[in-house]
């Protein structure tokens, strides 16, 4: 940057500085230390800045971004790469909780207690039947079983046939 623009620069950076400062004063009464501190802070980096010499690098380092996103917003096309990033983002959502599912599935299908009838859509325990007739008469068979055993050996021998072991 030359001197000129150093000359023109600097009233806008101690200007700033100066404006953060006071600021700070007002919040630092109002909100108590931290928070003063917090924007002094904030308020010494133009000057800073300045004095390191970076602004000729930042200033049209924010020109051409403040172009470049004043370009995307009105253009169409980018909206368009906007709206392809968008599906990207929500296809691989949908593609995660797809293999989620899928990985739920064959981990289920590994168990032997329950095994869901895809034709009837009714849960079926192993080593039952899959008639209403023959589950009814299971139930009542087991409840006898039950009530014959009243110190709660009767679950437990209902568990292990159910589980095939005898």
């Amino acid at each position: 940057m030359d001197n000129y623009g150093q000359v023109l620069w600097l009233p806008i950076c101690a200007g700033l500085t100066a404006i953060g400062v006071l600021f700070s004063v007002l919040v630092w009464r109002r909100r108590g230390a931290p928070s003063g501190l917090r924007i002094f802070s904030w308020s010494l980096l133009p000057m800073g800045v300045y004095l390191i010499g970076v602004l000729p690098v930042i200033v049209p380092f924010g020109i051409r971004l403040v172009t470049w996103v004043t370009d995307a917003v009105f253009s169409l096309t980018a909206w368009i790469g906007v709206a392809l990033l968008a599906l990207a983002v929500l296809v691989w959502i949908v593609s995660g909780r797809l293999l989620s599912r899928r990985s739920a599935a064959v981990e289920g299908d590994g168990d032997t207690d329950a095994v869901t009838s895809r034709s009837s859509g009714k849960e079926v325990t192993a080593g039952s039947s899959s008639t209403p007739a023959k589950d009814a008469k299971a139930k009542t068979s087991a409840a006898k079983d039950k009530s014959a055993d009243d110190d709660g050996m009767g679950d437990i021998e209902d568990i292990l046939k159910r589980r095939g072991i005898t």
